[in-house]
């Protein structure tokens, strides 16, 4: 039976923050071999470290196999709440070093096609006029990666769509808060000389009109796409057959030019696809929000806080 652990333990050294450090590495790297190159200490180093924490918890972390090292069912318990202190601590490091009244330090927010637009862009030149110090990281992943790097710490944020029906959970069991900030709406755009606009000159567009044409599709783990979903079976479809994922401004915008492609895209975004027009589809409607999705617990840092309300103040000209 696991044994209660009391802040005396922490006050007299039996559970050290480099227990935590070593039980993460070993978990990520699979071995231990592994875990002491990354850490730049022995291997012998790292097997009494994680020995004396699972003395002290009184459980088994790893099983020892040929492969490498296979966590048991207490670790995968442990790491939730280990992997949520050191971000934790982190996070208070760097509000000391940034607590010039958030006029350096850094910002590192999130961000996926779908949910971002053009207020990030806008809110990133508002907040250099008058802090040009602070240095601002865009982190572009999938969605799930971007919640993984929040659930460690690694973000302050993720600027993203968001659904009542989606998680309030982070992948580490932490609650999430979500600030919705601007309304996004999203339609389906074509090129301006596209086939379906003159076979349906005069009369309403329906998506059964669309099925037969290639469509560009947001990534499966967004909230969008889970929206265009809905849209298809709303109207009696199923989803495209014929279709491409992609979130890449570049690409989408090539190949609504040059060829038939029908897109999804957020109405912010508009502007930044010259070369197609919205497509009015009668059938077709996707409200949404975008926002601010974090921690709960977590505290922002003064730098962080300070884009974040640029983000808030940006987006009020995009409320509908």
């Amino acid at each position: 039976m696991a044994q209660e652990v009391e802040n005396r333990d922490f006050f007299h050294g039996r559970l050290k923050l480099r227990h935590l450090v070593v039980i993460i590495s070993v978990f990520e790297a699979g071995s231990t071999v592994k875990a002491a190159e990354q850490l730049l200490i022995s291997q012998p180093a790292i097997t009494r470290l994680l020995r004396e924490a699972e003395s002290m918890l009184g459980v088994p972390l790893f099983e020892r196999t040929p492969t490498g090292m296979e966590p048991t069912f207490y670790t995968e318990i442990f790491l939730r709440e280990a992997r949520a202190a050191l971000a934790h601590i982190r996070q208070g490091v760097r509000n000391i070093r940034e607590f010039d009244e958030g006029s350096t330090g850094e910002v590192f927010v999130g961000a996926y096609l779908s949910g971002a637009g053009r207020a990030l862009s806008e809110a990133i030149v508002a907040m250099k006029k008058t802090a040009p110090l602070i240095g601002i990281h865009i982190v572009e992943r999938t969605p799930d990666k971007l919640l993984e790097m929040l659930a460690d710490g690694e973000l302050d944020f993720i600027v993203t769509r968001h659904q009542p029906s989606d998680s309030p959970f982070l992948p580490n069991g932490e609650q999430i808060t979500f600030e919705p900030i601007y309304s996004t709406p999203a339609a389906i755009l074509a090129h301006h000389k596209h086939p379906i606009r003159a076979e349906k000159a005069g009369s309403a567009v329906r998506l059964k009109d669309l099925k037969d044409y290639p469509w560009i599709l947001p990534a499966r783990e967004t909230t969008l796409h889970k929206e265009v979903g809905n849209a298809f079976v709303r109207a009696g479809l199923s989803m495209p057959e014929n279709y491409i994922i992609c979130s890449n401004l570049g690409i989408m915008q090539g190949l609504l030019q040059h060829s038939d492609y029908l897109a999804v895209v957020p109405s912010t975004l508009f502007s930044m696809i010259p070369h197609a027009d919205h497509l009015p589809v009668e059938d077709f409607e996707i409200m949404g929000e975008s926002g601010i999705l974090q921690a709960a617990d977590h505290e922002l840092s003064p730098a962080a806080q300070r884009f974040r309300q640029h983000l808030v103040e940006t987006a009020k000209s995009y409320r509908s």
